[in-house]
């Protein structure tokens, strides 16, 4: 017969095994989760940028031709 010590004792280690499993699995990710927000924050200013540029090129505004730089340096 199992008694009330014994299953609270396994409850408590099974509690404790999640909680490590928790915070492996949060270390984990962190590190995704962190690029991910930075990716995201790539995108919104690429888009923001995109839509300023744009139509000044469409418009000629901007001569692509006038830059200084090949496209290849600017990496």
């Amino acid at each position: 017969m199992v008694g009330a010590e014994m299953v609270s004792s396994v409850f408590c280690l099974s509690a404790h095994a999640q909680g490590e499993a928790a915070d492996r699995f949060s270390t984990l990710i962190a590190d995704s989760l962190a690029q991910q927000q930075m990716l995201v924050f790539q995108i919104q200013t690429l888009r923001r940028t995109r839509g300023l540029l744009l139509p000044r090129l469409l418009s000629g505004q901007i001569d692509v031709e006038a830059t200084s730089q090949p496209a290849a340096e600017w990496y």
